[in-house]
């Protein structure tokens, strides 16, 4: 029963992400692309 409720939150979340307008996604992206990942090489 916990993981079936453990699953059924994770369910909830993917959800409401899927549901999250595209701006939000794209300031989400522009965030990851600030981040120094050619200084780490």
């Amino acid at each position: 029963m916990f993981y079936f409720l453990k699953i059924a939150i994770c369910g909830k979340q993917f959800y409401l992400y899927a549901q999250m307008p595209q701006t939000i996604t794209q300031m989400i992206l522009l965030q990851v692309r600030k981040m120094p990942f050619q200084k780490q090489k």
